[in-house]
């Protein structure tokens, strides 16, 4: 066996999942063989991604997988952030936490598959993007002809893993903070509100729990999902990452549920979720310029909603009564 030939089974080793190697480091181990690394002018791309039309994207975290399929009509990008809508699609990305992207080929028998792939500088996944058999490959060949990394000596240094996060004591109890809370007129308010108070999410739903947020379980959840597939109401759907907000807006129909375990699966909407990695389930309502609004939220560790389900109108739309009476139902 020649150098070369120790190499590439070395190299296909290493890129096995039995290899103990997580996913950017697989990709790293295949650059000029299927994976191209992006220059990381991430704001720049992205406001040409729109030329590509139709794409998978999908967002992961502890809790699920969210995979929503449908094309960007803009996207409004800063250094930092970026916002991208589409018909039923919408992304809010903090591009400040991005360091690292991706083309990837792979060339299944039945086709040529692509993707664009981020992760944060820990190498943790934020949001891939898959082409389909519908996109635009002309403009996506151009996209990475100008995006792509030229430096043939960049190499990936990733930073060392964040430390779990610490328990957090609960709140005291602030009696005042109902009656501030029923002042709310918008999501801005509420985000202010947690900023005075020096309160994260769960400690101010703690302090108006049987008022304004009520604990819920897996069966709730799943119970919502059901009801609005049922009754065919409209709900905006989001699921987020350290990086990255997927959200689709628009009616579930297909909900299976087992225990703790729950999907979707919709032409052109896929979701999995495990609730029982969710370290609190609320059902909260907030006042709003627009009547009230309730949501369903999946808190993690860090007391950050990355799941959240709620009324699928816009917030300068009326709220959507149908939304409310089926969330309603399950504080009874």
């Amino acid at each position: 066996m020649n150098v070369w030939q120790q190499w590439q089974r070395f190299s296909a080793e290493a890129r096995s999942p039995a290899a103990g190697l997580t996913e950017i480091e697989r990709l790293a181990m295949r650059w000029g063989e299927g994976a191209t690394p992006l220059g990381g002018r991430f704001a720049s791309m992205l406001q040409v991604l729109p030329e590509v039309g139709r794409l998978r994207w999908s967002v992961s975290n502890r809790a699920g997988r969210l995979e929503v399929a449908g094309g960007l009509d803009e996207v409004d990008a800063t250094d930092r952030t970026a916002i991208g809508r589409g018909p039923g699609l919408e992304l809010r990305l903090l591009l400040s936490r991005w360091a690292y992207g991706y083309a990837v080929d792979v060339e299944p028998h039945r086709g040529l598959r692509s993707s664009l792939r981020f992760f944060d500088a820990q190498g943790e996944a934020l949001l891939r993007a898959d082409l389909r058999a519908d996109s635009e490959y002309l403009p996506y060949a151009r996209m990475l002809a100008a995006f792509r990394n030229p430096d043939l000596s960049w190499t990936m240094k990733l930073e060392a893993p964040r430390a779990p996060a610490a328990s957090r004591q609960p709140a005291i109890g602030d009696a005042g903070i109902a009656d501030d809370w029923a002042q709310l007129r918008s999501h801005s308010d509420f985000f202010a509100l947690l900023r005075q108070r020096g309160l994260t999410r769960p400690q101010a739903y703690r302090q108006v729990e049987g008022v304004w947020a009520w604990r819920v379980g897996p069966k709730h959840v799943g119970a919502l999902f059901e009801g609005l597939a049922h009754e065919e109401v409209p709900a905006a759907l989001s699921l987020a990452s350290r990086g990255a907000v997927l959200v689709h807006r628009g009616i579930v129909e297909r909900v299976c549920r087992a225990g703790n375990a729950l999907c979707v699966l919709d032409p052109g909407l896929r979701l999995e979720l495990d609730l029982a990695q969710a370290r609190e389930l609320w059902l909260v309502q907030r006042p709003s310029a627009h009547g009230l609004r309730s949501a369903l939220e999946l808190l993690d560790d860090n007391g950050d909603a990355t799941v959240v389900l709620r009324d699928g109108r816009a917030d300068h739309e009326p709220a959507d009564p149908r939304f409310l009476a089926l969330a309603e139902a399950l504080c009874r």
